[in-house]
């Protein structure tokens, strides 16, 4: 009995054993490989079927103990009827500090059954030695130092060797060609250009080479002859709303070859002078709101260069003023100045401004003193004007005579002759000169003040004056090149405000005729007309003194 017993026992776990087995090797089919070679830190995937051959629905439940942290499933509870199947992905992120073959035990459990189906899998994990190479294209100007770089990452977590060769022209150094990378990191191997060659492009590659192997990496070099390009001398403009205005732009490099193109607002149109070297741009800001505008310059002629110009459009009042007023201020501010001098030559001792400008209006002449005594003339005199208040006093003995005569006769005969040059032949020609000097002031002050206005920390106008004067050193023509192109922009500047010239030269004229007019005494009639009449002439009283003094030396 018992013998039957145990062999009926016997029986059964067998035909459980072979029901189990005969399921793995049937019911449990791989898709995707069971061994697979991967990198650090990389996601895997195993992708399986799983058939329910029998007549009953079953429950299945998989896992993978060792692991169960990095490994998830698209379902991993699962329930089939019979004669049904699913298909399940298994995902696997190992740690990155794996590395060597690494075994997953994949188990199937079947609900209500004793023991589970297990499946081994091994994912081989190499070392990663990816990297990322980058190399801009480098332009550099003829005989003129340019910089480069290569720049090299490490996306792994897998410290690198990085070695750095090339077969490069004598022109370029490299500075270093070694370096180890961490984990993560990345560096540059920077190198110099100075190029001697012809003007071209040169294709130069570099080798890189680590433990995953040798990669030829390559880049061009564009030598220029910048010397001759098209470039903008004043790249920042400053526009008042409301008003029309031409600005005149100097350039340099551009040939007739070129064709020239604008990108810019219907407000501002161009114009090109090739002789001049300069471009005009028109600009009617009538209705434009205040702001910063970018306005773009194309040189065509093969390849195409951009130059990138900056107008600011501001609506404050006093700049407005400025622009619309500031060359008849420096007119007048030239006239005041030159007064000022006038009147200080003249030795008045009472060194106001409205003294100073006294002997403008008061029409200086030639006066002849004599002295028919037998001493020393210390009489002072009155010049010009009558108004004690305002009164300029000059004595013999403090003057600085501009013409001093002695003669000798039979009596002892002193004669005095001091001249006084006329004013209208001396200030004429002076204030003509602060006139166009005042043509040179402006065209500087509306080249700067494009400058300051815009709060600019470096005036690119000295940083040009100097690239210009180094190179007289090195070509004998920069110099001249360089007074030419400003006393042509100057002159521009100056004739594009002719209506300020034509207005300076009408003060001009206002002031020569007054001049004229109190010179001839019409001045003095008009103001005899209106106010009281003045004390007799200064002179008359000295020739009477004179009189007086020589009838007693007499008696």
């Amino acid at each position: 009995m018992k013998l039957l017993k145990l062999t009926l026992t016997l029986i059964l776990a067998l035909a459980l054993i072979s029901s189990v087995y005969a399921y793995s090797s049937d019911d449990l089919q791989f898709i995707s490989p069971r061994y697979v070679n991967s990198l650090p830190c990389r996601e895997i995937k195993f992708q399986f079927q799983i058939m329910n051959s029998e007549n009953i629905i079953n429950q299945y439940h998989l896992s993978v103990p060792k692991y169960e942290k990095y490994v998830d499933f698209s379902e991993n509870d699962l329930v089939i009827a019979p004669g049904k199947s699913k298909r399940v992905v298994a995902y696997a992120i190992l740690p990155c500090s794996l590395s060597g073959e690494v075994n997953l035990d994949l188990y199937v459990e079947i609900k209500d059954r004793e023991g589970a189906i297990k499946v081994p899998l091994k994912i081989d994990i190499k070392s990663d030695y990816s990297r990322e190479v980058s190399i801009a294209p480098v332009t550099v100007c003829k005989g003129k130092f340019g910089k480069g770089s290569v720049h090299v990452y490490n996306p792994t977590a897998t410290p690198n060797l990085i070695l750095l060769s090339a077969d490069l022209p004598h022109w370029i150094e490299l500075q270093g060609n070694k370096v180890v990378l961490p984990e993560n990191a990345q560096a540059d191997f920077n190198f110099t250009v100075y190029p001697d060659s012809e003007v071209g492009e040169y294709l130069i590659g570099f080798s890189i080479k680590d433990f995953s192997g040798t990669e030829e990496i390559p880049f061009t070099v564009n030598i220029k002859d910048c010397e001759n390009d098209f470039k903008l001398l004043n790249t920042k403009l400053l526009v008042v709303s409301g008003l029309e205005e031409e600005f005149y732009v100097p350039f340099s490099g551009l040939r007739e070859s070129m064709s020239l193109a604008l990108q810019a607002p219907e407000w501002i149109t161009m114009e090109r002078n090739i002789s001049g070297n300069y471009l005009t741009l028109k600009v009617k800001a009538l209705d434009v709101e205040a702001g910063d505008y970018d306005v773009i310059v194309l040189a065509q002629n093969g390849e195409t260069v951009t130059q990138k110009l900056k107008v600011s459009v501001t609506q404050n009042a006093v700049v407005k003023f400025l622009r619309s007023y500031i060359y008849l201020i420096l007119i007048l501010l030239s006239a005041i100045v030159l007064l000022i001098y006038a009147g200080s030559k003249y030795n008045i001792s009472k060194y106001n401004i409205l003294n100073r400008l006294k002997p403008l209006f008061n029409g200086l002449k030639v006066k002849k003193i004599k002295n028919t005594g037998l001493e020393k003339l210390t009489e002072k005199i009155q010049i010009g004007a009558k108004f004690p208040k305002f009164n300029p006093v000059i004595s013999f003995e403090n003057f600085d005579f501009a013409n001093f005569e002695f003669k000798d006769k039979v009596k002892i005969l002193k004669e005095f002759k001091v001249d006084f040059e006329p004013m209208s032949k001396v200030w004429l020609w002076v204030l003509l000169g602060f006139a166009l000097l005042s043509v040179i002031v402006y065209a500087i002050w509306n080249y700067f003040s494009q400058v300051w206005s815009l709060g600019l920390g470096k005036i690119n106008f000295l940083i040009l004056s100097g690239q210009e004067l180094v190179n007289f050193w090195i070509k004998k023509s920069g110099f001249l090149l360089f007074v030419k192109k400003w006393l042509v922009y100057f002159a521009l500047q100056a004739f594009a405000y002719w209506q300020y010239i034509f207005g300076a030269l009408i003060v001009i004229v206002i002031v020569i005729g007054f001049d004229k007019l109190k010179s001839k005494g019409y001045v003095k009639k008009v103001y005899d007309y209106f106010f009281e009449e003045p004390d007799s002439d200064v002179e008359e009283k000295v020739y009477e003194i004179h009189e007086k003094k020589s009838s007693v030396k007499k008696n």
